[in-house]
Order: C-alpha cells, then sequence, then structure tokens
C-alpha cells in the first residue's frame, strides 16, 4: 500500500519533555496532508545530534506511533504530536536541550542543511555531508544502531578538519582499518626509494624487530634516502611549494575483511570469481580513473632541487627537470625500471601487453682532452719509436721495478 503525503503549513519547532523537567530534546516538525484518507501527520525530525541514551528515548516515546518503520525520524498522526510534544514558543533550537549529563553529553548541532522529502510512505532525509556519502551513512545506521544524525555531524566534522589535522599537527589519521598520513612527497616515492634500495633487500630489513629493522635501514642510509629531493614534487604555481600526497596504510582489521569478503566470493566458483573482479573494477572505474588522474599529475609535477638564493644566499627548493634528476644512471621519470603497457577491457584475458624494461643507461666514460702536439712532446709516435731503438742500443740503462715486482726481485 502507497501513501501520498502532501506538505503544508511551516516547519515548526517543538520539543519532547521529560518527567519533571528533567530532561528536553528539541524537534522540528513538518506537516503532511494524506488527501486521499483526509488525515493529517507530523514528521518528527530531531532538530540536534543525538547521542546513544537520546535516541533511545525519543524513539520509545514515537516509535509505537510510527507509521514508516524509521528509527531516525517518525511520521506520526497529529493528534499524537501534539500530546505527546510541546511546542516551541520561540526559534533558538539550542535553547530547549537539557539533558543530565550535558557537561559530558553537550548538543551536537546539525548542519544548517537539512531537507527533508517524501517518497510514496517513506521519508527522505537530504544527506548534509554529500549524496555521495548518504548511503554510506545509512550503512554505518544500519550496522551500528547509532542514528544518521550523530554519524552524519561526525562525518561532516572529519571531513572538515582531517585535512588540517594531518598538515598542521603532522600525525596521522587512524581511522581504525586503515591509517592515512599527509606525506611531502611525489606518489611514486616508493619506487624512487626501493630502486636505490634495489642492492639491499628491503622486503627483509622492513620485516625485522623494531630494533634491528631501524638500525639496519639507518646503516642503508634511508634517512638520507628519505629527504633526497629526488621524492619532493614541486607545484607549478608562482609559490614553488610542496605538493603532498595521502598514503593510506591498511589495518589488520582491513586485511582480515578482505579476506572474509574474497573467501565468501570464491566459494561461487572459479568463473564467478572472476566476474567479481571485473564489477569491481568496473564499477570503481570512474573513481580509480580519478585517483590516475591525480597520480600522473602529481608524478608529472617538476622535481626539486637546492637552489642558494637571495642575498643572504640560504638555501631553497626549486623546479627542477626531471631528465636532470638521475640516480645511478636512470633518469627519476623513467623509475619505476618496468613499465606495463595497459590494454583491458574489464577483463582478466584483455591484456595483451608485455613488460617493457626500460634499460639502465650506461655510464659514458669521459672524454680524454686532447693531448699538446709540442717539441718536448716525448709521447709522439715518431719519437716513440726513436727513444724504442735508443733504450735497447744503449749498454748502461737502469733497471726499474715492476708494479708488481719487489724490491729483491730487481731484473
Amino acid at each position: 500500500m502507497t501513501l501520498e503525503f502532501y506538505p503544508y503549513g511551516d516547519t515548526e519547532l517543538w520539543y519532547a519533555l521529560g518527567e519533571g523537567g528533567n530532561w528536553s530534546l528539541p524537534v522540528l516538525v513538518h506537516w503532511r496532508h494524506d488527501k486521499a484518507n483526509d488525515k493529517h501527520y507530523g514528521l518528527v525530525v530531531p532538530a540536534v545530534g543525538l547521542y546513544y541514551s537520546q535516541g533511545l528515548t525519543l524513539q520509545g516515546l514515537l516509535q509505537i506511533h510510527d507509521i514508516q518503520g524509521k528509527t531516525d525520524c517518525w511520521l506520526v498522526p497529529r493528534k499524537m504530536v501534539e500530546s505527546l510534544l510541546h511546542k516551541a514558543p520561540g526559534i533558538t533550537v539550542l535553547a530547549y536541550y537539557k539533558w543530565p549529563e550535558e557537561d559530558e553529553m553537550p548538543p551536537i548541532p546539525l548542519p544548517k542543511a537539512l531537507k527533508v522529502g517524501i517518497d510514496g510512505c517513506s521519508v527522505v532525509m537530504a544527506d548534509s555531508v554529500s549524496s555521495r556519502n548518504g548511503s554510506f551513512i545509512s550503512y554505518l545506521s544500519e550496522r551500528s544502531g547509532i542514528t544518521t544524525s550523530i554519524i552524519r555531524t561526525v562525518f561532516t566534522a572529519i571531513a572538515q578538519y582531517g585535512s588540517a589535522w594531518m598538515l598542521e599537527k603532522r600525525k596521522p589519521l587512524d581511522l581504525g582499518f586503515c591509517k592515512l598520513i599527509a606525506a611531502p612527497f611525489r606518489p611514486n616515492w616508493k619506487e624512487i626509494v626501493s630502486y636505490k634500495c634495489k642492492k639491499w633487500k628491503l622486503a627483509g630489513m622492513l620485516q625485522m624487530s623494531q630494533k634491528e629493522r631501524f638500525a639496519a635501514l639507518e646503516e642503508a642510509g634511508m634517512p638520507e634516502m628519505m629527504c633526497s629531493p629526488h621524492n619532493i614534487a614541486i607545484s607549478k604555481g608562482s609559490k614553488h611549494h610542496i605538493e603532498y600526497t595521502i598514503e593510506a596504510i591498511p589495518s589488520k582489521r582491513f586485511e582480515d575483511e578482505v579476506d572474509r569478503v574474497e573467501t565468501f566470493r570464491m566459494a561461487s566458483g572459479r568463473i564467478s570469481y572472476i566476474e567479481h573482479f571485473e564489477t569491481t573494477v568496473k564499477k570503481l572505474y570512474v573513481n580509480l580513473l580519478e585517483s590516475l588522474r591525480s597520480y600522473l599529475r602529481k608524478t608529472n609535477a617538476p622535481f626539486a632541487g637546492l637552489c642558494e638564493g637571495g642575498k643572504s644566499g640560504q638555501p631553497c627548493l626549486v623546479p627542477a627537470k626531471g631528465q636532470s634528476c638521475k640516480v645511478r644512471g636512470v633518469g627519476v621519470r623513467d623509475i619505476p625500471v618496468h613499465i606495463v603497457s595497459p590494454n583491458s577491457n574489464f577483463s582478466v584475458f584483455g591484456e595483451s601487453g608485455h613488460f617493457i624494461p626500460v634499460q639502465d643507461e650506461v655510464t659514458c666514460m669521459q672524454k680524454v682532452p686532447a693531448i699538446p702536439q709540442t717539441t718536448d712532446d716525448m709521447r709522439k709516435p715518431e719519437e716513440i719509436k726513436d727513444v724504442g731503438q735508443q733504450w735497447y742500443e744503449r749498454d748502461n740503462w737502469m733497471s726499474l721495478l715492476h708494479a708488481s715486482q719487489k724490491p729483491d726481485e730487481r731484473c
């Protein structure tokens, strides 16, 4: 059965009041009219973010009269709204917030943009963070039992201040399933550092205990490699500041979840498992392209070079040409040394490319300057011949030691 509701009147501020007035929670009421049955309803939406205990309190008060079955907003007959709630004489939402543990549970103001629409009998609340995050917020609410208002508020705060935290505090943002860090490097810095460590077993060193690992890495020169200008990308603007890259470090929780999901998908058979992979790539295709575009934009940024600038001659970072930066004869832009030619159409069988090795550049021997041909130069061809003849014709010549001979082996 589908009911059609039509909005009327203004959005009004009401509040739920506890026994004895020990608590008070403000709510917004949007009036709706069921013309087919000539019944009036009030769509009750929390006016502040609710803590878990507060959400349970409103559910216990309104859920029994709700006709839509949601836990974050309630569609209640108008008579019950007027019976259970109190009309606020003012319009200041926080003036009607009161809770026993108010010091520990301060009011959580909702974002200003809050839209409510009706789709049949179900209430559709517009996501105030971003439409692309609405489904994720609903997913979190269903799995955790926390109201969407709280999740939306926390999500908004993280989205607004997460970047500043990582950049200003120089600290990671630990999300539990992964750790995000803002690295002052270009995106391919890992390939550059790994290439420099080819003569060391870098993967083995990173598996050592913490004490042994740091000692081995310091002996290999890892701190110097990390601070190398080869890892830095300089912005192309007039300020020439360092470009940053967000690195995601997956935790064991993420790896365990990968194992669980992929094991479930593998149970459907090998062909189906391949289809799962292709479907994943297809659904993430647009996002993968955005990631690739960001990667190429940052990797194509100029490398950093050290230069003495200004009257004081203090060192500063300036853009440098990529071809002028080389590691063991190989241009830094050619690292990693193996490149795969992509040629796939969402199929594991569609790739026809092969590994194209980028050969290490042979270090050329420096040119020797031309030997001056003067009259005193005994290295001229004709004079060398004369010297040789005079050497054989003389009897009173002096013997010299060969580099490999000892003094008692003089011949």
